[in-house]
């Protein structure tokens, strides 16, 4: 099936652990920016899309506040302030509420499996 010059993704499910895992385990969103990079468009759904955009900016925002600094300040992308972000660009409702940000949650998996997801991600653009 085909949308916006896309293939449908082989795991949907994919994109929502690969969130999940992101705001459950900050230390993974290097790992995603690495891989993936800064390009929210890696992401076959607009709400992942949307939200992998947020987390990105957050974590750029806050865990490297000084751009001098090579070293990320300890810093977690909470659904609270995921929540704020989103709000605060009239996304919230978009993506689907706190209700699916809350299964993005539960959706996560452990670390062991994420590097196997963020390249079936990749794979998928």
């Amino acid at each position: 099936m085909k949308f916006d010059n896309r293939t449908m993704p082989e795991s949907v499910a994919g994109e929502a652990a690969v969130l999940g895992s992101m705001l459950i385990d900050t230390e993974s969103i290097p790992k995603v920016i690495e891989i993936i990079g800064d390009n929210p468009q890696a992401f076959y759904h607009l709400e992942n899309r949307l939200i992998y955009e947020a987390i990105i900016h957050l974590y750029e925002k806050f865990a490297y506040p000084n751009k001098n600094v090579s070293r990320p300040v300890e810093f977690k992308v909470t659904i609270q302030k995921l929540v704020a972000e989103l709000e605060s660009k009239n996304r919230l409702e978009l993506v689907g509420g706190v209700n699916y940000i809350a299964q993005l949650t539960r959706a996560a998996k452990p670390k062991n499996q994420l590097l196997k997801l963020i390249e079936i991600i990749k794979g998928e653009k």
